[in-house]
């Protein structure tokens, strides 16, 4: 490959024209491009390429290739108050002080032409061809999302790259998030690199990321952690906004990282591709950095800088945030009430007045660079339905593209997740290695569907998630028939009435020691249904030894009577006042928490049965037995087949007490 060299611009300022640009180009000898080994006749232009951006950061800008080798954009270096102020350095105190006109920034481009190659530059700016590239990227996989700068360079949509990175830029620029000033001594300067991405309608992303894990802590940063909301969380507001018949908006914040002022002095080279070097000729030691004034995505401290920045604003617009959950923020305006729920940049918005919701989303356009989504249709992978009866939840965008990454779109679709036949029981040939990482990225994707929407997966997939060590082939047929399962019900999932009841509804089961790969631990199933479906679920292995059923069923009460009484705390903080039933299938569990004797066979969970008692007593929880068949639980604690499964998971759909559906 050609060696790449910068032109030296020692005859150049930065206020030069793109002509004068490349006029001293080609007359200067300092910056003259090399000669061909051929030089063309003059019958024949000579074989360079002028381009210039109209969406660029940089306000003149111009590339060139000549005799195969590279040239490198000189442009201007914007500042926010079009001077950067330059420190003395220690080590050369005499040397003078160096203003910005000094300082040009270099774009290199990884552009290589031969002589005779003329290449077609498609435009940027048409919907239908960024939507036909990325039809080429994600279902074709002809075009795959470049891993650096170069790679982005030398790929056949390099301009669409180009421009999104200088789009990136411009983000900055605007933004004041650094300034550009030479490398105070004895200080180690953090990297950076970009990061691609095309989004579902075809736009080209580019993000500049900071290298955080080059950061030391006590000197860089101090705290780290920023809240996220819950799915849990998440799936509630759902629920309140559908039983509400609440208007649900969606916006997204641009650039989120940006808005953030740092505490810290940082430091952070330049961006690849993007060079400043100084236009004195004698300055040729002087290492040139970006001094971060805001936040910047891959910062270790970034999330929580920008979590405490949008609480400020929403805090200041009369919002509070909810005692139990530190990402969903309420107000109420006489008769009316508006909901926030945050997740990262993603802002979900619900109210019962629509020119409310409007005017909070006005007084955040104000104060961030915001994209109003209008009512929402896809949020963090969930599909939504909104209409006057409730909002419809599902995944089938999701479950489309995971058929597809793992070529299961034509495959035979199963009734049921799961094989009732256990895992060890099945014969030695399928006990054989397979794939590590293919099996863990499915497992780990249906994790996600299963903890998001898809409550009726979740037993299943958190079995396979125990073999993430050493799958065998066996694992990898179980987890392929989820895939095969999720292929006949894409459009599976929550549905959140307005005529539902105002009622939680907590069903508990346990399975004792039943699986041979547990270490005699029992599974522990539990689901809460609020507003017609599930809002809460969980399937999981018990942390002790249950020595009998009943003691099972009272770890597995534990569980369910703790998330309850957190859900029902969080209806209160948004002015929901509601009953919960907790709903058990073994009677000697029932009759142990509503006793007031201490039986010997609990003394090692005693805790545990104390706080249930406790709660029984002091809340608004009541315990009821329900038959095993009615137990909507018993789906998060076995593979179990059909009829059975399908009846048990249309009535979690249905979000009604047992004794409604009887």
């Amino acid at each position: 490959m050609p060696s790449r060299k910068v032109a030296k611009t020692s005859s150049l300022t930065p206020s030069a024209t793109l002509a004068q640009l490349s006029t001293s180009s080609a007359t200067n000898p300092v910056t003259a491009p090399p000669a061909s080994p051929q030089p063309p006749s003059s019958s024949s232009p000579p074989h360079y390429r002028t381009r210039s951006y109209t969406r660029s950061l940089f306000p003149k800008l111009s590339s060139s290739t000549k005799g195969g080798r590279q040239h490198d954009h000189l442009l201007k270096f914007p500042a926010r108050s079009q001077q950067v102020s330059v420190a003395q350095s220690n080590k050369s105190k005499k040397s003078k002080k160096r203003s910005h006109d000094e300082v040009l920034m270099v774009l290199r481009t990884d552009m290589v032409d031969t002589p005779g190659h003329k290449e077609e530059i498609p435009s940027t700016t048409s919907v239908l061809h960024a939507a036909t590239v990325y039809a080429e990227n994600h279902l074709n996989n002809s075009r795959p999302i470049p891993n650096s700068y170069s790679e982005a360079m030398r790929a056949a949509d390099k301009q669409n790259w180009l421009e999104a990175c200088n789009s990136e830029m411009q983000a900055h620029h605007e933004n004041g998030t650094f300034t550009l000033v030479p490398l105070p001594p004895n200080v180690k300067p953090i990297g950076c690199r970009w990061v691609f991405n095309i989004k579902d309608k075809g736009l080209y992303k580019a993000r500049l990321v900071a290298k955080g894990y080059t950061q030391k802590e006590g000197i860089d940063y101090e705290e780290t952690f920023s809240p996220v909301i819950k799915h849990t969380s998440l799936r509630l507001l759902l629920a309140i906004a559908g039983r509400l018949k609440m208007h649900v908006h969606q916006m997204d914040v641009k650039t989120a990282f940006l808005n953030g002022d740092l505490k810290e002095d940082l430091y952070m080279r330049q961006p690849p591709g993007y060079k400043a070097v100084s236009k004195n000729s004698e300055d040729k030691t002087t290492e040139y950095v970006l001094k971060l004034n805001k936040s910047i995505y891959g910062l270790k401290q970034a999330p929580l800088v920008w979590n405490q920045t949008i609480n400020k604003t929403l805090v200041s617009l009369g919002f509070k945030k909810t005692i139990h959950e530190p990402c969903i923020y309420y107000k109420f305006d006489n008769k009316d009430q508006t909901l926030v729920a945050l997740y990262v940049d993603d802002m979900l918005i619900a109210g019962t007045n629509l020119a409310k919701i409007n005017q909070l989303k006005i007084h955040l356009g104000q104060v961030y660079q915001m994209k109003d989504l209008g009512v929402a249709t896809k949020f963090i992978g969930m599909n939504l339905e909104i209409s006057s009866t409730g909002i419809q939840v599902c995944m089938k965008d999701y479950i489309r593209n995971l058929l597809a990454e793992y070529n299961m779109t034509d495959c035979n679709p199963v009734k049921t997740p799961a094989n009732k036949t256990n895992l060890d029981d099945l014969p030695d040939s399928t006990d054989l290695p397979c794939d590590e990482n293919e099996y863990r990225s499915i497992v780990g994707k249906l994790l996600y569907a299963a903890n998001t929407v898809r409550y009726d997966i979740n037993y299943i997939v958190s079995k396979l998630s125990r073999y993430f060590a050493s799958p065998k082939v066996k694992h990898m047929d179980a987890a392929k028939r989820v895939l095969r399962y999720l292929k006949g019900t894409p459009t599976f999932g929550l549905r959140y009435t307005s005529y539902a009841p105002n009622e939680l509804f907590s069903y508990s089961d346990a399975n004792l020691a039943s699986e041979a790969d547990t270490k005699s631990r029992s599974t522990t199933g539990s689901v809460v249904l609020y507003g017609g479906s599930p809002v809460s679920w969980r399937s999981k292995l018990q942390t002790l030894v249950a020595l009998s059923t009943a003691n099972s069923e009272l770890v597995a009460l534990c569980y369910t009577t703790q998330e309850s009484v957190w859900l029902l705390n969080l209806l209160k903080d948004m002015n929901i006042n509601c009953n919960a039933s907790l709903f058990c299938d073994n009677q000697p569990a029932i009759k142990t928490v509503q006793s007031d004797a201490l039986l010997e066979g609990t003394k090692h969970i005693r805790i545990k049965v104390d706080f249930v008692k406790q709660q029984l007593q002091c809340t608004v929880l009541s315990l009821q037995y329900v038959p095993t068949k009615l137990n909507c639980a018993d789906m998060f604690t076995k593979a179990i087949t059909d009829p059975l499964f399908s009846n048990l998971r249309q009535r979690c759909a249905s979000g009604l007490s047992p004794i409604d559906l009887l």
